[in-house]
């Protein structure tokens, strides 16, 4: 094993990653194992965009999507999501219509 290398870790996606790659994820709090999905929303304007929303606590997209409609259901909810490289806080109130998919599939 070279200087710099972790063992492998059983059950770890990354393992194979440089150690430097695993310490930055690591300190940014980014895991391999984070559920997301893709929403494709419409805002009561009538325009429409894609934003990737990521939630490390979900274990399943299932989850994620159940939290996506539970945060939007509400008056005051919002969501911290991706467009492109930007971050974007999607407010409840702006939002008619929401369609989920799997990660990739719209953006």
């Amino acid at each position: 094993m070279a200087i710099g290398e972790r063992p492998p870790v059983e059950g770890r996606h990354d393992a194979a990653l440089p150690v430097e790659v695993q310490l930055l994820a690591g300190h940014l709090g980014v895991t391999s194992h984070m559920a997301g999905v893709v929403l494709r929303v419409r805002l009561i304007s009538g325009d429409q965009l894609d934003v990737a929303y990521d939630d490390p606590s979900a274990a399943s997209q299932d989850e994620v999507v159940e939290h996506v409609v539970a945060t939007l259901a509400d008056d005051a909810g919002v969501l911290r999501c991706r467009h492109g490289d930007r971050l974007m806080l999607l407010c409840s109130r702006g939002v008619a219509a929401v369609e989920v998919g799997p990660r990739g599939a719209v953006l």
